[in-house]
């Protein structure tokens, strides 16, 4: 299931997100995640009390860069590692394989889309240099197109990223290349690019 494309045109709004309305003119003011009031009465007083919810299974180190966005510290160690088994020449094609759809994975199964992350530890590189490798197996090449098409849907920043990264480029020589023309599905996940 592709989670982060759009369906019928219109994207979905995350729950929790509500448009505010400015009562006096009746205009959208500015959208903001909405919790329920009594989490986040809970989280004040945690805040306060330097402690936090016994309920909490996961705690999320954040890494807070110049531009003031949050990086997540373990996905940032996490994605290194599959980083370092995509780039690496030595990996097998299963070990690669199996890389590259743990990474895809990390994008569909994360409330927030891992881009930045993927951005800061330079993991871009080495996703175009196996999306245009011959010696990249076609499945692999479909999985990296896969990630490239998440990481596509971030900020104007984040795609801008991408372009200095050779994506487009990348793209366009997958789709040309003459030994992936009966690979429909490659073709069809290089255009949702």
């Amino acid at each position: 299931v592709r989670s982060n494309r759009l369906h019928g045109g219109v994207a979905a709004m995350p729950l929790g997100l509500q448009l505010p309305v400015n009562s006096r003119h009746g205009e959208v003011a500015s959208m903001r995640p909405v919790e329920p009031q009594p989490v986040r009465k809970r989280k004040a007083e945690e805040c306060i009390a330097g402690t936090s919810s016994s309920t909490s299974t996961t705690t999320s180190t954040q890494l807070f860069v110049e531009d003031g966005s949050a990086l997540d510290v373990g996905k940032l160690e996490e994605l290194a590692r599959l980083k370092a088994v995509i780039a690496s020449e030595s990996t097998k094609p299963g070990e690669l394989l199996k890389a590259l759809t743990e990474l895809r994975d990390s994008f569909a199964t994360s409330s927030h889309l891992p881009i930045q992350e993927l951005i800061a530890i330079g993991g871009l590189a080495p996703l175009v240099e196996r999306l245009q490798s011959p010696t990249t197996t076609a499945l692999s090449r479909l999985e990296t197109a896969w990630v490239l098409t998440n990481a596509a849907a971030g900020t104007s920043q984040q795609t801008h990223a991408l372009v200095d990264a050779g994506v487009p480029e990348a793209i366009i020589a997958t789709l040309s290349s003459p030994d992936l023309a009966d690979r429909h599905d490659l073709c069809d996940q290089c255009l949702w690019v």
